[in-house]
């Protein structure tokens, strides 16, 4: 299960793909009696811009999953 930074949840099924572009996420095995196989890969990217201001890499805070 995908956990978005807004706590929205979703089902992922074998086969499914999912991006996740510098934003914060979660996952959880929702079957307490079958294993999960994932493959992650991670690409290096430019910092994210917003209206010519590069964002900062501190993604730490209050509004953070778990934090």
């Amino acid at each position: 299960m995908l956990i978005t930074e807004d706590n929205d949840e979703r089902t992922v099924r074998p086969g499914d793909i999912v991006l996740q572009r510098g934003t914060l996420h979660g996952w959880r095995n929702a079957s307490p009696t079958t294993w999960v196989r994932m493959l992650s890969v991670l690409v290096d990217a430019d910092p994210a811009v917003v209206n010519g201001v590069a964002l900062r890499d501190d993604w730490r805070g209050e509004n953070a999953m778990g934090g």
